[in-house]
C-alpha cells in the first residue's frame, strides 16, 4: 500500500436512512481525521437515500458513492471493503454518529500503540418513534474522563473475551470487548482476504473472532468515540425466526475452534451454550412455539449435553452457570417456563 492511500477508510452501508444519513456523514466529516475517504454504499434503498448520497458525494470530495441492488448489510459492507484504499478501516452505521474529534484521537492512539484493532467507548442514544434525525444533537457526549485509560491484550485474548461476553474491572474501569464492527479501527492487513458472511444475521459475531485472531495487539480505551442509536425494532429486541441464525453461527464458531483453534474452544462452546439457552427460552415463550418444536428440542439437547462443561469452566459467566445448573436439576417442562 503506497503513500498515496488515505490514512482511514470509513465504510457506511445505507438502507432507507433518509432521516439520519446526512447527520451521520457530517459527524464523520467533522471528526478531525486529516486524510480519509468515506464510502457510502446504498443497498437498494426505496426512500430518498440515493438522492442524499449523491448530494453528499457532490458536496464532499472525500466521498465515494456505490449504488447496488438490495442484497443486505453484509453485501453492502463487502462492497465497501472491495474498494477501500485506507491504511486503516472503520465502519459507521448510517443511523448512528461518531463523536466530534474523538475518531481522530482513536486513530492517533492506534498508530501510537501500533494496535491491529482498537476499540473505543460508545454512548447509546434513543431512537424516538417520529424518526427525529436531530435527536442525537441533544445527546452530545458529556462523559468526563480525567485521562484516557487503555487496556492492552493479544488477539487470542480479545477473541476469547468477546465470546465469553465478559465484563471485567481494570484500572478503575469496567472493560468488555464487543463483536460490533462500529466503534473500532482496524489495521488494513487484519481485513485482507476477509469478507462478511452473506445471508445471515449476527454477521458481526461470525467474523469478529476471526479478525481478532489475526491481531497481535488489541487495545481498549475509555475514549467515547461512537454514538449508537438504540432501535427497539431491531433484530436483537424482537424475536423471529431470523434470530435463530445465532445457533448456526455459534455452531460454526465452535466447529472452527475445534478444528483450528483449540485455545478458543472453551470460549466458543460457552458462547454457543449462551445462544442455545437464550433461544430456548425465547422459543418457549413465543405464541408460535409449535413451529419451533425441532429447534427447541435441539437447543435443549445441547444445553443438557454441555451444562457440566459450563459449570466447570472458571471463565463462564454467572448467567451461563445459573442456566447450566437449572438445566441439570430441572425437568424440561419446568425449565421451559423459567
Amino acid at each position: 500500500m503506497d503513500d498515496s492511500c488515505p490514512l482511514l477508510s470509513v465504510i457506511i452501508p445505507c438502507y432507507n436512512v433518509e432521516a439520519f444519513l446526512e447527520e451521520a456523514v457530517v459527524s464523520v466529516i467533522n471528526s478531525g481525521v486529516p486524510d480519509m475517504e468515506i464510502i457510502l454504499i446504498n443497498d437498494g434503498s426505496t426512500d430518498r437515500t440515493d438522492d442524499i448520497c449523491r448530494a453528499l458525494a457532490s458536496q464532499y470530495m472525500v466521498i465515494t458513492y456505490i449504488a447496488q441492488s438490495n442484497a443486505g448489510p453484509s453485501a453492502a459492507r463487502n462492497a465497501g471493503l472491495a474498494v477501500a484504499r485506507g491504511k486503516w478501516l472503520t465502519f459507521v452505521d448510517a443511523d448512528d454518529m461518531v463523536v466530534s474529534r474523538n475518531l481522530a484521537d482513536l486513530l492517533n492512539m492506534a498508530i501510537e500503540y501500533n494496535a491491529d484493532i482498537i476499540q473505543g467507548d460508545y454512548i447509546p442514544i434513543p431512537c424516538n418513534n417520529d424518526k427525529d434525525s436531530k435527536v442525537a444533537q441533544r445527546y452530545t457526549p458529556e462523559k468526563i474522563y480525567l485521562e484516557k485509560i487503555s487496556l492492552e491484550m493479544s488477539g487470542i485474548e480479545a477473541a476469547c473475551k468477546s465470546l465469553y461476553q465478559k465484563i471485567e474491572k481494570g484500572g478503575g474501569q469496567y472493560w468488555g470487548i464487543n463483536n460490533s464492527m462500529w466503534g473500532k479501527i482496524y489495521k488494513r492487513r487484519v481485513w485482507d482476504g476477509m469478507e462478511y458472511p452473506n445471508g445471515k444475521v449476527y454477521e458481526d459475531l461470525a467474523i469478529f473472532y476471526k479478525l481478532a485472531l489475526r491481531a497481535e495487539k488489541v487495545i481498549l480505551t475509555n475514549l467515547p468515540v461512537y454514538m449508537y442509536r438504540e432501535n427497539p425494532e431491531s433484530i436483537t429486541h424482537v424475536f423471529n425466526r431470523k434470530r435463530l441464525d445465532v445457533l448456526d453461527v455459534t455452531a460454526a464458531i465452535e466447529q472452527d475452534a475445534a478444528l483450528h483453534y483449540p485455545e478458543l474452544l472453551s470460549a466458543a462452546r460457552d458462547r454457543r451454550f449462551a445462544a442455545n439457552y437464550n433461544m430456548y427460552r425465547l422459543m418457549n415463550a413465543s405464541p408460535y412455539k409449535n413451529e419451533y418444536a425441532d429447534d427447541i428440542r435441539n437447543s435443549y439437547n445441547y444445553i443438557r449435553c454441555h451444562a457440566r462443561n459450563i459449570l466447570s469452566d472458571p471463565k463462564s459467566r454467572i448467567k451461563n452457570k445459573t442456566g447450566a445448573l437449572l438445566a441439570i436439576i430441572l425437568p424440561s417442562n419446568i425449565l421451559s417456563k423459567i
